[in-house]
């Protein structure tokens, strides 16, 4: 899959997804590849970009991966790990569970902390980490007291 606005040649391969930087045609860039598992890629068979997002199909696990492009060009791994701390923090909102049960206010901060994840930009995920490592803190504050 090539997306044209960013320059950048998408290939599945083995259950994983590598990027090339095709903006220079006589020196094409591996920028790195994203590494599946048996939870997700494994199997993919469909790649489509929108949006600054890639979305990837994979038949073998069931599973419909995002990935963020828009942080490519500074790495591959940044994309991946805002894209998992996003569904981190989506999962613990709707689970309602970390560490601890988890109260409404706290399911509030790691939901608005997942939609500040969503958008690329460094403000925005240190907001969401923010979030994150005030989910963290509280709720390894809560189990410590239940203990006692």
């Amino acid at each position: 899959m090539i997306d044209s606005f960013f320059e950048m040649l998408f290939f599945l391969c083995q259950n994983q997804i590598v990027v090339y930087d095709i903006s220079d045609p006589l020196s094409i860039v591996n920028m790195g590849k994203v590494n599946g598992s048996s939870n997700y890629l494994d199997g993919a068979r469909s790649l489509f970009v929108s949006g600054g997002y890639l979305y990837a199909v994979s038949t073998v696990s069931d599973s419909f991966t995002v990935i963020d492009i828009n942080t490519i060009h500074g790495g591959v791994a940044a994309g991946i790990s805002s894209t998992f701390l996003y569904s981190f923090l989506l999962a613990i909102t709707v689970e309602g569970y970390f560490k601890v049960a988890m109260s409404w206010a706290d399911r509030s901060i790691s939901f608005i902390g997942a939609l500040f994840l969503i958008k690329p930009g460094a403000i925005t995920d240190l907001f969401g980490l923010a979030c994150l490592a005030g989910i963290v803190f509280l709720n390894r504050h809560k189990a410590k007291s239940r203990k006692c």
